[in-house]
């Protein structure tokens, strides 16, 4: 009774596994080929071989539905006006400001603090000079 089972879940008659796997109807194609190297075919086993061809047919696979929807779609950018970006507008300084008025810092550290206007940069940007009065 020791030798019931090989290993913890393989049956001991390994050859009744290999006798069964043998025993398993053959496709609709390998039985023609069978029967036409041997003599020739009666009616009803011709209407066999076909009844187990159309067996074996694989059925179509339909589209399944994703089992998960993303939840976050990807964003689209959506064209609302026709409106430049911000980096291609045109930079403007107000006409009042010309190249050696005094200005008057109102943010960053130099808050407060007088300076003079030299020129305006194709950044936007105002080219100040020193802290003055």
């Amino acid at each position: 009774m020791a030798n019931d089972k090989i290993g913890s879940l393989t049956p001991a008659y390994v050859p009744m596994q290999k006798l069964s796997n043998k025993r398993r109807p053959m496709s609709g194609k390998r039985i023609i080929e069978r029967a036409l190297s041997q003599s020739k075919l009666t009616k009803k086993q011709k209407e066999s071989i076909k009844r187990r061809a159309h067996l074996k047919r694989k059925a179509v696979k339909k589209p399944r539905f994703p089992r998960m929807y993303s939840v976050q779609n990807p964003k689209r950018k959506l064209q609302l006006r026709k409106v430049q970006c911000f980096k291609d507008h045109r930079r403007r300084v107000r006409k009042s400001i010309t190249p050696g008025k005094i200005l008057i810092l109102l943010a960053g550290r130099h808050r407060g603090k007088r300076v003079v206007f030299l020129k305006m940069l194709s950044s936007g940007m105002l080219l100040v000079t020193g802290e003055y009065f």
